[in-house]
């Protein structure tokens, strides 16, 4: 997992999502964002040691974890944290931030201004077949259950999650 600390930065309201500023200030505002994840990745590279593979690619969740005063809506944040993330991608930590497939952001009220971001790869499970003599496996639900009806004759119902079918 990567875990990125930036002391004394709380995300800029001029680049949030109720942003009402000129475009010169709204651009400096995310030129520094993204250079401050840049050089904060740069600095959470260099203390790796050997047999860690970057740059993260896949499924990836991200978290951030804002510590402060700040009074900005945890949804204007999202568009806020934006470029923290293109500065990591610019460092090489991850590939792409198109791979993001969880956003977590949390709030938390502290008197010193503190941002946290965390990244970790998201594994799909290792279906395996468990009849005799079949050796098939797969990483999607969907391959596995057609493998099972057709193979085995098994009609299972497909697993849901929050009442959506996988």
């Amino acid at each position: 997992m990567i875990e990125i600390v930036i002391h004394d930065y709380a995300p800029d309201p001029d680049i949030g999502g109720n942003k009402r500023g000129h475009w010169g200030r709204t651009s400096s505002a995310i030129r520094l964002a993204r250079e401050l994840g840049f050089a904060y990745a740069l600095k959470w590279k260099a203390g790796l040691g050997e047999g860690f593979s970057l740059p993260y690619d896949g499924p990836l969740h991200v978290a951030y974890i804002v510590q402060g005063r700040t009074r900005m809506d945890i949804d204007n944040m999202a568009q806020a944290l934006k470029p923290i993330l293109d500065g990591i991608q610019d460092a090489g930590l991850i590939s792409d931030d198109r791979e993001v497939t969880q956003l977590t952001i949390s709030r938390m009220r502290s008197s010193e201004n503190i941002l946290t971001v965390k990244i970790r790869r998201v594994g799909l499970p290792h279906l395996v077949c468990a009849s005799a003599r079949c050796e098939f496996s797969t990483r999607t639900f969907t391959e596995f259950y057609s493998h099972l009806s057709r193979e085995h004759g098994e009609r299972l119902a497909a697993p849901s999650v929050f009442g959506e079918t996988l």
